[in-house]
Parts: structure tokens; sequence; C-alpha cells
């Protein structure tokens, strides 16, 4: 008897019938069955553990300070042209060649996330790799910025930032400046993030779009990090990924574009694009989970984020509902009565 696994045959005892009289599944069937299943998910765990542990390793071995040991600079001018009116992979005049989905969940449901890669490839060398995440959630564009928009209510939602804090806010241009502490597992150490995002004001008027440039800044004044943030090492990445959020029926489609330029990483036993490819195979249907559970906690009338965003003094919350054509949630007016509301 046999049963077959992915991509293998396996060989049961030969005292466990499959068939006749005693064709009822046996104890022993189910028991081996469940071991095959679990020896699998503990072999991708193990290698996952085991890629991440040689790259932190490599990465910790050629970090120095002042260098960066990646870059997504190189992307900003492909990025933006990707969400230009005609330039977008959706959209006419668009390239949309070479992407392949990597990763995906919620497939065949009104929300859920796709996520593709590129390699970007010259002369039998890939020097880097595109990344394109797409993402529909039952919230509103507003709802949806503000969860990373509001820097210094990080803490009270994502498990790795124990501290963060505003450095600058221009409410009428949608801009602001902040630093978050990032608590990162073993082997990586604590390190510190700038965190410059942009919005693109005309766009979100004339096109009813809330287009946003986050770039991270590894040239900041020590001065004008509180004291807390100054002993920490900044993360070794520059460049900037574009953020959309487009209104759609009953909710808000979230696109990410940005690119990795793989030139400064030092040698790898392993080729970066595939790595990238795989992580998002495992950890996409994961990560979203947890983003949708997330969501749904935070955006409420019990949530600090949600009284920030009923309070919303500076008015810049309301004004990118009204510049994309939404109306505030139901739980808004309940949470603007919290005593808590800030």
């Amino acid at each position: 008897a046999t049963f077959v696994g992915v991509g293998e045959i396996y060989e049961y005892p030969p005292h466990i019938a499959l068939d006749g009289p005693y064709s009822e599944p046996h104890s022993d069937v189910v028991e081996l069955e469940l071991e095959l299943r679990a020896w699998h998910v503990l072999a991708a765990v193990d290698a996952l553990l085991l890629l991440f542990s040689v790259s932190a390793a490599l990465l910790a071995a050629s970090w120095r300070p002042g260098r960066k040991v990646m870059s997504i600079a190189a992307t900003q001018d492909a990025a933006r042209h990707s969400f230009a009116p005609g330039g977008g992979p959706d959209e006419e005049g668009g390239d949309d060649s070479g992407w392949k989905l990597v990763s995906s969940a919620g497939v065949g449901t009104k929300y859920g996330l796709h996520v593709y890669t590129r390699g970007r490839c010259a002369q039998g060398r890939c020097g880097g790799c595109e990344c394109r995440i797409e993402a529909t959630a039952p919230h509103g564009v507003a709802e949806m910025a503000c969860i990373f928009g509001e820097v210094d209510l990080l803490p009270t939602w994502h498990p790795l930032v124990p501290r963060s804090a505003f450095l600058a806010l221009d409410a009428e241009a949608c801009a602001f400046t902040g630093v978050l502490e990032a608590a990162l597992p073993w082997p990586l150490p604590r390190i510190g993030a700038v965190l410059d995002l942009q919005a693109d004001i005309d766009r979100l008027a004339n096109d009813g779009v809330f287009h946003v440039d986050a770039t991270t800044d590894t040239e900041i004044e020590k001065t004008r990090l509180p004291p807390w943030a100054r002993k920490l090492r900044l993360v070794p990445i520059d460049g900037t990924l574009a953020i959309r959020f487009t209104p759609v029926r009953g909710g808000t489609k979230l696109e990410i574009r940005y690119a990795i330029d793989f030139a400064a990483l030092p040698p790898l036993p392993f080729a970066p694009k595939r790595a990238i490819d795989w992580l998002f195979f495992i950890a996409g249907p994961l990560v979203w989970g947890t983003i949708t559970r997330m969501l749904s906690k935070q955006l409420s009338a019990k949530s600090r984020i949600g009284a920030r965003l009923a309070n919303d003094s500076l008015g810049m919350w309301s004004r990118i509902r009204a510049g994309v054509g939404q109306e505030a949630p139901h739980w808004i007016a309940a949470a603007g009565e919290d005593p808590k509301c800030e």
C-alpha cells in the first residue's frame, strides 16, 4: 500500500490493509500521514531558518558604518513611471512583460493579495529584482494610510517596533518624517529607520488616488533624532517605495512598487531573486492573514488609531477622503465620542 505525498511515494507497513472488509482508515495510517505532513512543514521551516541565518551572518559580517548593503534608490524613476497615467503594468502603455506571480492569498475572494517579481538582468547577469505587491481590503483609503501615517502609534500594534516618533509633519502637503526602532529577531541587532513620506497632492486632486513616495534617510543628522534613536544603527538600505491607494467599490486597492539592486550585496551562496521569491511564497499568505486581522482590530472605535482618525485635528485624513471621494466609516462617530480620543 502506498501514500502519495508531495512529489513522493511512501510505502506503508505491510500489515496495514487498505482494502477488503477492514478498509476504514486505520489509526496507524492516520498517524503516519500526519507525521509525513509534519515532516514537510518542519523541513520547510528548517530550510527557511537556515537561509535566514546564513544571509544574516553574511550581511552582518560585511556591515560597516556608512556602508549600504542594499539599494532601492535606482528604482525611483521606474516606480514613479509605473504609476504614472498610461505607465503602469495594468494600464495602457505599461510594460507588463516578465512578471511572475510568486505569492497570493484570498484567491477567488473580493479581498486578497498578489505578489509579482521580475529580474533586472543584462548580459546574462541578474543585477536586481523588481517587486509589485497588490492587495485589496475592505477599508477606506484614509483609514489604511493612517495605519502607517501615524508613525508615533506604530508601537501600539506592531510587535517589532518598541519605539517611534515624528520628526516633522506638514499636514497641508501630507508629508512627514518619522523615526522608528526595529527589534529584529536574532541574530540581527536592533536597528533604526528614518522614513520620509511625501504624497502627490496634485494626483489626489486630479486623479482621485493617493500616491505616496516612502524614502529611507540614512544621512540624517543625529541632533534631529530623539536620544533613544541616536544610539541605533540606521538600516543600511536606501531608496524609495512608490505606494498607491486607489478607491474601489467597498474598499481600497493598495499597490506597492519597488526594485532592489543586488550590486552592493556581498557574495551569497544562492541567487538573491530566488530567495526573495521563496520568502514571498512562504510568508505572503501568513503575513496577509496577520495584516487583515490587524486592520480589522485597529480600524475600529476602540483603538488609538481609530481615536486619532476621529479627532483628525489637522484635517489631513478628511482631506484625503474628500480627494478620493470616500465617506468616513460609521465607527468614526463612535470613536470621536470616546474619552481617549486624542
